[in-house]
């Protein structure tokens, strides 16, 4: 089998057990990318349902990952309560709002999902990070 290249992951939403869903490119395209569900197994696969977001979609994510990342550093550090999650005081609402705006995009989009295995490693360098934050990640995409 070809290994494909590791390309980007903008942003995880989801995590449980392992990355369930988020934004990343593939093939050099933005996605958003859902976990599909096994019912043989009863848990999550490595298959992934991959549907092609604009590049605009893409810019919202970064700013509601940004948000999100401020929020999960500080709590990790202990600098920010549970009850606060997911932005600091102040972001909450703009969290909400983009997510709102994201998801309204997802749901729009024209192309039928693609449908992909992945795989996710981390990107080196992140040793400074507090323990417990989801650190950066990359995907390697191939056919299911």
């Amino acid at each position: 089998m070809t290994r494909m290249a590791l390309e980007r992951v903008y942003a995880v939403w989801d995590y449980w057990d392992g990355i369930r869903c988020g934004f990343a490119d593939c093939y050099g395209r933005p996605h958003y990318f859902d976990a599909r569900w096994d019912e043989a197994s009863d848990d999550y696969s490595e298959v992934f349902e991959l549907t092609a977001v604009s590049p605009a979609t893409i810019e919202l994510v970064m700013e509601q990952a940004k948000i999100f990342r401020s929020w999960s550093n500080a709590f990790h550090r202990g600098e920010a309560t549970r009850e606060s999650h997911p932005a600091l005081p102040g972001q909450n609402d703009h969290y909400a709002h983009l997510a709102q705006t994201i998801r309204a995009a997802i749901g729009s989009a024209k192309l039928a999902p693609r449908t992909m295995r992945g795989r996710f490693e981390a990107i080196p360098g992140q040793d400074h990070l507090p323990p417990g934050v989801i650190r950066s990640v990359r995907v390697e995409w191939s056919e299911p």
